[in-house]
């Protein structure tokens, strides 16, 4: 396990890992694939990939973009990214580490989608706080995308979703349909079909960046 992740065979990164690879992400995964030449494919980050099923089922279904997890445990960056080895994704990587320090792994503009499911609720009223999706959030997604990049969000709590649709809208971006990147494709998560054989229907949303760049 050590050497894989040493040698870059399991697509983990970390800590010093990761020093060289703002604003270079694209050139990365051209590397990885074998391709010297970066180019203009779309660059979507999941926040919150948990053990990397929906992370895998999007790369299986979207051989022309390239895909990120990001979660705050080993164990899922790892877990998510031997899937992706053994499906053949190389279109596919993986972060350890917190969203909230993503201004030191993503230029400015550079990612062309955020998705994030189910983030941990916080469900007493005195951890609130702690919620991922905040203003401040919202407008730290807003600098990372490219213009008409977007956000794709589901919970279970429907307070947190309005919440984190009032943080959004604060910070520019505009409600939408479906983005086309997906296809008409329905992406469930592990803690969604949990919710969903309990009766419970989730809540969820796209937003996405003005075209011209400009938020609010």
């Amino acid at each position: 396990m050590s050497a894989a992740l040493a040698d870059g065979s399991i697509p983990v990164l970390q800590g010093s890992a990761l020093k060289d690879r703002r604003g270079q992400w694209r050139q990365a995964f051209a590397r990885q694939r074998g391709n010297q030449a970066p180019s203009n494919r779309k660059l979507i980050v999941e926040i919150g990939c948990h053990l990397g099923l929906t992370l895998n089922q999007m790369a299986e279904n979207h051989h022309d973009a390239d895909f990120i997890g990001m979660d705050i445990t080993f164990k899922r960056v790892v877990t998510a990214a031997e899937r992706a080895v053994r499906q053949g994704h190389s279109n596919v990587a993986t972060i350890l580490g917190n969203a909230r320090a993503m201004d030191a792994i993503f230029a400015d503009g550079e990612v062309d989608g955020f998705i994030i499911f189910f983030p941990d609720p916080w469900l007493k009223r005195a951890q609130s706080k702690n919620r991922l999706v905040d203003q401040k959030f919202a407008a730290l997604l807003a600098t990372k995308l490219s213009p008409g990049g977007f956000v794709w969000m589901k919970t279970d709590q429907e307070i947190y979703f309005n919440e984190a649709s009032e943080a959004f809208v604060g910070a520019g971006f505009k409600p939408t349909e479906p983005v086309d990147f997906f296809a008409g494709r329905i992406y469930e998560s592990t803690f969604e079909r949990r919710f969903r054989l309990q009766g419970l229907p989730p809540h969820g949303g796209q937003w996405q960046k003005p075209l011209n760049g400009r938020m609010c």
